[in-house]
């Protein structure tokens, strides 16, 4: 195989690009990435909401008034609940996308060792040490050496 589509996504934003078409490609190099900006602002907001919906629970729950008063704690559970939904579903799409990402360089680099495993059988070389199917043992920066192209 000679090319390989990869998918980030929607709306998502390249912040590095380390090769072009038609480049010849290492093992374990790293092609692009990605800014995670927005997400990461998105997840504290959520975050910061949570905290304060909790905040403002303990604060209702600990006041003189709670204790005749059972509306103001139902409020702040209501809202805490709010807060706590809105994180969950924050962090299921969070781990889908991540998931998502996770398959995405498993299918690249299954193509990458196929590839390179079919040149060694064309070349009559002996193939290369395949790139890892596990993101988490993937290589971090790029063995790109271009002028102009910045690093991480």
């Amino acid at each position: 195989m000679t090319s390989q589509n990869l998918g980030f996504a929607k709306g998502s934003k390249l912040i590095e690009l380390h090769v072009r078409v038609g480049d010849v490609v290492k093992p374990g190099q790293l092609l692009a990435k990605e800014d995670d900006f927005t997400f990461q602002q998105t997840l504290a907001s959520k975050k910061a909401a949570l905290d304060n919906a909790r905040a403002n629970l303990d604060k209702a729950t600990r006041s003189p008034l709670a204790e005749g008063g059972n509306h103001a704690v139902d409020q702040a559970k209501e809202v805490y609940d709010k807060a706590r939904k809105t994180y969950d579903t924050q962090l299921a799409v969070t781990e889908r996308t991540l998931g998502n990402y996770r398959r995405v360089y498993q299918d690249a680099a299954r193509t990458h060792n196929r590839a390179q495993d079919a040149y060694a059988a064309r070349c009559g070389g002996a193939a290369a040490s395949d790139v890892s199917e596990d993101p988490d043992r993937a290589p971090e920066g790029s063995t790109s050496d271009r002028p102009g192209v910045r690093h991480a």
